[in-house]
């Protein structure tokens, strides 16, 4: 059995890498083999929870408008505007921003309302219920908000203008939804945003244009099909979702039993859909791994740096292979103090420190230790990639004795109303309740000898970062 996580990596798992919201066991179906390559053949795959966005963390803090004006300049490009077009945009985006910001206030009162109007009776279901449909009537009306703005920008249109519509909806597309909906790491780049970033000539950027055209055109393809089936996925979860809800006031046994077995059955349905949609999210990924070989073969020598440090994202999730580390929470929170404090802040004086008392207290403790020294910055960033170096070197070891295993245990998989959690099952497994529901995700499953040496390492890694910490910087890690 593992031990319940301590406050600070409850926060950071909240702040930078949001776990889910529950997890509930159900029915498994087989792996298909097109999901992962050589599949062992004890090995299955479980619904394990649904994180609904009803709680969405970036919501609670006011979200964003539904066209920003990272969309207002990229409409300026595509559809060429001129300054009279942009002048009548910026000002039905300030009304869009006015109108928005009202409705997200009147949102959160309903939703405040609801919270205090459950609270004493303890109706958490009931209180689910209203929220969903405060939250369901905000989304329309913010989707009215957002009709209306395409509708006023449309009417500013030259016919020649129009004709560039496809390519705008395209480009939105990608910038949209590309990283939202991602459950790859290597999905979630946006290539062309990668180049625009990079400092070259306009001889330089006319000689990836061909690649880019091409790229634009395929990508598209690819995320229209994935976005579809993250659309159906979340829809036959919301359909559940309300079969939960409504069995919560069921009095009669035989009526709730019977009601249980078929949210049971519909969550079993929802693992072959997760496994296509995670196909479908596989294709996104590839299109992006071809496409940025392609760029590095023609990218200029001294901006290659640069491009790879953003088309080639580390994955920094500690849950997804290997089980929970506790070195790789380490040196996140190290490297996100400042994010870590400003959320706990908020949260204390959001709830107040009667209900966040353990919050409240390691506030006042991180407040109490000095920052780090550029001294120490620079050897736990020699540690950290020391500890890289040799945990990859321990996975490639035992993947290469144990056959490539492409997918972890645990994968999360986003729709437009939640994220769909699945996790792999072994011969034998019992499904051990720990922390969050289940045992912290992948815990279990890898080679008992791996696990032995990552666990060294990472007690050795730790041991070397004790020596570089003072008493009073440790003491805000001494109970990982």
């Amino acid at each position: 059995m593992s031990t319940p996580m301590s406050v600070a990596a409850r926060l950071l798992a909240r702040l930078l890498n949001p776990a889910p919201a529950s997890l509930v066991a159900a029915g498994a179906v087989s792996l298909a083999p097109a999901i992962v390559v050589e599949a062992r053949a004890n090995e299955e795959w479980q619904f394990a929870g649904w994180s609904d966005s009803v709680w969405d963390g970036a919501m609670f803090m006011g979200g964003s408008t539904p066209v920003t004006a990272r969309d207002l300049k990229m409409y300026a490009e595509v559809l060429g505007l001129d300054e009279i077009q942009m002048d009548i945009m910026r000002d039905a985006y300030a009304e869009l921003d006015r109108s928005y910001n009202r409705e997200w206030t009147l949102f959160a009162e309903a939703r405040s309302d609801q919270q205090h109007k459950f609270r004493p009776e303890g109706n958490w279901a009931d209180m689910q219920k209203e929220m969903m449909g405060v939250k369901a009537t905000f989304d329309q009306k913010v989707e009215r908000l957002e009709d209306q703005f395409i509708a006023d920008l449309r009417l500013v249109l030259t016919p020649a203008q129009l004709e560039k519509w496809s390519a705008l909806e395209r480009e939105q597309r990608r910038a949209k939804t590309l990283a939202k909906y991602a459950s790859y790491s290597d999905e979630k780049v946006d290539l062309v945003a990668c180049v625009q970033a990079l400092e070259l000539g306009d001889g330089e950027r006319a000689a990836l244009e061909p690649i880019l055209s091409e790229y634009r055109v395929q990508i598209d393809s690819a995320l229209a099909a994935r976005n579809r089936k993250a659309e159906t996925l979340g829809a036959e979860y919301t359909k559940t979702q309300q079969m939960q809800m409504d069995l919560q006031n069921e009095q009669d046994p035989t009526l709730m039993q019977e009601g249980w077995q078929e949210v049971n059955r519909r969550q079993e349905e929802l693992v072959p859909m997760g496994l296509e949609l995670r196909r479908l999210c596989a294709r996104v990924r590839d299109i992006n791994v071809q496409f940025r070989d392609r760029i590095e073969r023609e990218i200029p020598s001294h901006q290659m740096e640069a491009f790879e440090k953003m088309a080639r994202p580390k994955d920094s999730n500690p849950f997804m292979f290997g089980g929970y580390s506790r070195v790789d929470q380490m040196f996140r929170m190290l490297e996100n103090m400042d994010t870590m404090m400003s959320g706990m802040q908020m949260q204390v004086e959001a709830f107040g420190e009667a209900d966040s008392e353990e919050m409240g207290a390691y506030l006042r403790r991180m407040q109490r230790v000095q920052p780090l020294s550029e001294s120490q910055k620079q050897e736990i960033a020699s540690i950290k990639a020391d500890w890289e170096a040799r945990r990859s070197a321990i996975r490639d070891r035992y993947s290469r004795s144990t056959g490539d295993q492409t997918e972890p245990d645990f994968i999360q998989l986003p729709t437009p109303k939640g994220t769909l959690m699945l996790r792999r099952v072994f011969e034998g497994d019992d499904g051990e309740i720990m922390y969050g529901g289940f045992g912290m995700y992948g815990m279990g499953s890898d080679d008992p000898e791996m696990q032995r040496e990552q666990s060294e390492l990472d007690q050795k890694t730790v041991e070397r970062l004790r020596q570089v910490l003072t008493i009073e910087q440790r003491g805000l890690f001494a109970m990982m």
